[in-house]
């Protein structure tokens, strides 16, 4: 049995945030995948499913970010998932919204400037 093209590139991640201790974000052409190594945890989210992905400073801690998507979502209003907390990787993350933006250009970021510029205490 052998593996079409599209196979490989499923399985090679566009662009990889590494963050925590084991935790990261992957960017597929068309999905998410934020995994948690250390809890065992794996979440996909397909990319033409988020209307917005919002980053917003943790509380206590506003270096910790916490990143989350409002999704479309017929039979809810209001359906946000959170997909990462405590994510200290910024820079990182920057450098992926313009690869997500390529695949997605529909996708709206919350707050608009993050793609170049992230929250007070979030550096």
């Amino acid at each position: 049995m052998s593996m079409s093209d599209n196979d490989i590139v499923k399985k090679t991640p566009i662009s990889t945030v590494h963050f925590g201790i084991g935790k990261e974000i992957q960017l597929y052409p068309d999905e998410l995948v934020i995994i948690g190594k250390e809890e065992g945890k794996e979440g996909r989210v397909p990319l033409d499913a988020i209307k917005r992905l919002i980053l917003t400073p943790g509380d206590p801690h506003p270096s910790k970010l916490i990143l989350m998507a409002d999704l479309y979502d017929d039979e809810v209003e209001d359906a946000t998932l959170i997909l990462a907390e405590g994510m200290t990787n910024a820079r990182d993350f920057r450098a992926m919204i313009p690869r997500i933006l390529e695949l997605r250009p529909d996708i709206q970021l919350d707050p608009a400037r993050y793609g170049g510029a992230v929250a007070p205490g979030a550096e």
